[in-house]
């Protein structure tokens, strides 16, 4: 039986409680591509699943843990013709819904959740893309802005806030971030049609509110308009809402390599950007944990080398 190393959480817990350890390697199904690992990243939701605050709806501990990949092909299932062996691919596995981790040497993923990567990119610094670009992007689908519609985005200066923010402003949505801390309004685009605040929200001024951080900023909108959460357990009542005929959607990102490969296009057409990172070898797991905590749990990148 082949084997591969993978990092798994044993039970929920702290840092400590992740381990690299050998597994069973794996088999594609016919619709499946098996990719090597090139790199992933730690994401908010992976530390969720690690501390138990999230179980994933299939499988059993222990759970090996990630949700993005930047990798190379190295083998399809019988249904698959189109991305040959060699090929380098990005991907994002919905771990809380499926189990199926990426934090290990090789992965079986779905052809439909993998995006082909073209030729002349490095898929190292794409790594941190897959979760953050598909929620901001689906999000923004979701809305469905044109020129000068009015949208806050809450949580402005995360991952998903500032790619959300970046996708909106190039459909000519009028844009408010809402940020925490004035420090963090100097991560935030510079542009006239986005406005930052600090702390507090506008009152009754948007059409669309897309909140990433995880609280009730409903009075931000207008009566009529559309609440987006991105944090499904901390989504404002119906009820409370439709005092006002507001609509509320919750937002679960979905596997999509037709969205990822979008997404490449509008980082290479310089639309999007990606923050610098942390780079750390698998087997220091734990220090990259550490890392990603101190560092509002964000910008940091995993490597297959040094396992």
């Amino acid at each position: 039986m082949m084997e591969m190393l993978a990092v798994q959480v044993e039970a929920p817990g702290g840092i400590t409680s992740l381990v690299v350890r050998s597994v069973e390697d794996l088999t594609p199904r016919p619709d499946e591509v098996k990719i090597e690992l090139i790199a992933s990243s730690i994401n908010p939701a992976d530390v969720k699943i690690r501390t138990g605050a999230v179980v994933p709806l299939r499988g059993a501990y222990p759970f090996t843990l990630g949700y993005d990949l930047a990798g190379t092909v190295v083998e399809t299932g019988a249904e698959v013709t189109d991305l040959a062996p060699g090929t380098q691919v990005l991907a994002m596995s919905a771990v809380a819904l499926t189990g199926v981790g990426t934090w290990s040497e090789r992965v079986c993923l779905p052809r439909t959740s993998v995006a082909r990567l073209p030729a002349n990119v490095d898929p190292l610094p794409l790594a941190r893309l897959p979760l953050a670009g598909l929620t901001a992007y689906q999000a923004v689908q979701r809305a469905k802005p044109g020129p000068g519609t009015a949208v806050l985005v809450c949580g402005a200066a995360g991952s998903v806030g500032r790619l959300a923010v970046e996708l909106l402003l190039d459909r000519g949505a009028r844009v408010h971030g809402l940020v925490r801390r004035p420090e963090q309004v100097d991560q935030l685009p510079t542009h006239e049609l986005f406005t930052p605040h600090v702390g507090q929200p506008p009152t009754r001024s948007v059409d669309v509110v897309i909140d990433a951080a995880g609280a009730d900023f409903s009075p931000a909108l207008v009566d009529g308009g559309l609440y987006i959460c991105l944090v499904p357990d901390r989504a404002p009542a119906r009820d409370v809402l439709a005092r006002r005929s507001q609509r509320r959607t919750v937002l679960v990102t979905e596997e999509s390599g037709a969205d990822l490969e979008e997404l490449v296009e509008l980082l290479g057409a310089a639309v999007l950007t990606l923050e610098t990172t942390s780079i750390f070898p698998m087997k220091n797991i734990h220090a990259a944990h550490r890392e990603f905590e101190q560092d509002g749990q964000r910008n940091v990148v995993l490597i297959r080398e040094d396992w």
